[in-house]
């Protein structure tokens, strides 16, 4: 199945819609959904990506789910498919689900506009091992000690000092 997503400005104005493959290739800027997932406790899941995960940056830490927005899609909805799929998490009413904001990110391979969201939640984390190959909770305290000591993606610091402004611990 061909995957289709809207090409962005940085002001996040769809510009164009193209395949995937040919956005990921000629590194365009895409919308995509980030969710920093905790704890009852306050912990924040980091994974490492799987090997077999072809994109981009494999082997290396994230946290949460990512997850590309779709050609017409909003970031909500990509935010809760990407938990569903990477996680085995259905998002529910008794779980505490928000947005946070938007983060721009610009590297070597990948632009991005980030909508950030967060998720507490009890649930059991079902990975999807072609995604992921280790998962764990870390306190918040752990993870700043973690960005500067594991190999994490290009856009990990930004993202989480992004949600430190606006949710401060």
């Amino acid at each position: 199945m061909v995957e289709y997503v809207d090409i962005v400005d940085e002001e996040d104005t769809v510009i164009d819609k193209i395949e995937r493959k040919d956005a990921d290739e000629k590194v365009l800027r895409m919308r995509a959904s980030k969710v920093l997932v905790f704890d009852a406790n306050g912990n924040l899941l980091i994974h490492k990506r799987s090997e077999q995960q072809g994109r981009v940056y494999p082997g290396l830490w994230d946290f949460g789910a990512a997850e590309t927005v779709q050609a017409g899609e909003s970031y909500e909805s990509a935010a809760i498919r990407g938990v569903k799929e990477e996680l085995g998490i259905t998002i529910e009413p008794e779980d505490t689900f928000e947005t946070v904001c938007k983060h721009n990110f610009t590297g070597e391979k990948t632009k991005r506009i980030y909508t950030i969201f967060s998720l507490t939640t009890e649930k059991q984390v079902n990975f999807d091992p072609n995604e992921m190959s280790e998962i764990k909770f870390v306190s918040q305290n752990e993870l700043l000690s973690l960005l500067d000591k594991l190999p994490f993606v290009p856009s990990a610091k930004g993202t989480y000092e992004k949600y430190l402004e606006i949710k401060k611990p």
